[in-house]
């Protein structure tokens, strides 16, 4: 969750403020993590993408849920946003952590191919193209 905190204060920084377009805000990305194996907490649980992974008996409640559940792009003040949740699997957590980052930076540029489709069907002119550039140079050094 460092690495995570860590790339959201760099796109804070270095793409917040520029210029892509207008009529859109934002992506909220909310990273929703399984938690199964911290005995401080009474509710455990873990996410699954497909159901045929799910265990049979698992000691703690077990949830599938698509790996990005894109939201509805929603207008609020004469500008869309858009919500977009990352449920992590257990066997993600479990990757060393640079095949974790390569996994979310794939996950963050299929957001920008979703992104560029959602807004052209609003008739949104935003220049996702080079949001994706500017992206790629933060996600190259991350």
């Amino acid at each position: 969750m460092e690495a995570l905190g860590a790339l959201r204060l760099r796109l804070d920084r270095e793409l917040v403020g520029r210029r892509y377009g207008e009529g859109f805000e934002h992506v909220a990305i909310d990273c929703s993590f399984s938690n199964h194996d911290d005995p401080e907490r009474t509710v455990r649980w873990e996410y699954f993408h497909d159901e045929e992974d799910l265990p049979k008996r698992p000691p703690w409640r077990c949830f599938v849920r698509p790996r990005l559940d894109l939201g509805k792009l929603t207008r609020h003040d004469d500008r869309w946003r858009w919500r977009v949740v990352r449920h992590f699997t257990r066997a993600e957590g479990e990757l060393p952590l640079g095949a974790q980052k390569r996994l979310f930076g794939e996950d963050l540029r299929a957001i920008l191919v979703a992104l560029a489709d959602r807004l052209a069907r609003k008739k949104v002119r935003y220049d996702v193209e080079r949001l994706r550039a500017d992206l790629d140079v933060v996600l190259s050094t991350w």
